[in-house]
């Protein structure tokens, strides 16, 4: 047998890819996860999250959304994005009252 002993800092390792970014990788064209969506329009990905759950807010965002098991992962296209900042812009965010 010849097996070689490496100090841990120097093997290499496969960068390890969530389920979920391996969904989005095999999927044809540009989507965009739920947080890489809150960071290109600066919010938290929690504010995107209030807005999917409120019914009246009049967005088609996200656009998409995969399931699988028990997981679910929100996908936005271009367009959402430019809808999201336009929502966004006009002074709607969630969880903010007026006051």
């Amino acid at each position: 047998m010849n097996t070689q002993v490496e100090p841990r800092g120097e093997a290499e390792h496969a960068p390890r890819i969530s389920p979920a970014d391996r969904l989005v990788s095999d999927l044809d064209g540009t989507y965009y996860k739920l947080t890489e969506a809150a960071e290109i329009v600066g919010v938290s990905p929690t504010t995107l999250r209030r807005l999917i759950r409120r019914k009246n807010t009049g967005l088609a965002a996200p656009s998409y959304q995969i399931r699988q098991g028990a997981m679910k992962v929100y996908l936005y296209n271009k367009d959402d994005i430019a809808e999201l900042r336009e929502y966004l812009a006009a002074g709607r965010v969630p969880g903010k009252r007026a006051g």
